[in-house]
């Protein structure tokens, strides 16, 4: 188990899925050996749960300031207080902190799902109009790594999606046609490009090493959130 966690580790590009090997092995390490584990490893979980949680409740604020507390369910602002007093109890109750861990652990996970469940429709799909414009019709979408595209194939059911690199900013005039359609990044509180027939919200990925620089010095906002606009080709300006 411990090589797969150190091949893991390796690769410039990975996934937390490839773990999923090792988890059931850990499950019974755990289950068998949990009674000789230290107070301090729990408290160290616990103190992960809330290095998680905070930051997720701060990233939760910026967002609802931009599209509104409404976006979210009504239970996950009540989910992240609890799951913060939660961890907050179990380490200072010395009885509760080994039995506590797995739960508030649990609760890190059901928090990140409430989260990113704002991604998700209406707000993270493009609307009904914008699949029915783009029916039939070649839609350009930002590609920051191989097969990114293949998301818009399912946003997009009914059009022919192709993926261009990211760092273009719009595809070459020479590969694209009039009739075309371009799926365009802007920050949240951009205007909609000139002609842009729909947008969506989504939470960028990969980021370069600049950007985590300018996150961890406070502009989160600028560079996990971004609104996909869908604008035709023919009212691109180059």
């Amino acid at each position: 188990m411990f090589a797969i966690f150190i091949v893991f580790c390796l690769p410039s590009q990975r996934s937390g899925r490839y773990l999923l090997e090792a988890m059931p092995a850990l499950a019974v390490l755990m289950a068998t050996r949990c009674h000789h584990v230290g107070r301090n490893a729990f408290v160290l979980s616990l103190i992960a749960v809330l290095a998680v949680v905070l930051p997720l409740g701060w990233i939760s604020v910026l967002l609802g300031r931009e599209l509104g507390v409404d976006a979210f369910p009504w239970w996950h602002w009540p989910l992240l207080v609890a799951v913060i007093g939660f961890a907050i109890t179990a380490i200072i109750k010395p009885r509760w902190t080994a039995m506590c861990a797995a739960p508030a652990t649990l609760g890190v996970f059901l928090s990140l799902s409430s989260f990113l469940s704002v991604f998700n429709a209406p707000l993270g799909v493009f609307d009904e109009a914008t699949q029915q414009a783009t029916i039939g019709h070649v839609v350009w979408v930002p590609e920051n790594f191989r097969s990114v595209a293949e998301l818009d194939r399912f946003l997009l059911p009914r059009a022919v999606v192709r993926g261009y690199p990211i760092d273009w900013k719009v595809p070459d005039a020479a590969i694209r046609s009039p009739d075309d359609f371009i799926v365009i990044q802007q920050p949240m509180d951009a205007p909609a490009p000139e002609g842009a027939i729909g947008s969506r919200i989504d939470l960028t990925s990969r980021h370069t090493t600049q950007q985590l620089l300018d996150m961890a010095a406070g502009n989160v906002k600028k560079h996990l959130f971004c609104r996909e606009w869908v604008v035709p080709a023919a009212s691109i300006h180059e």
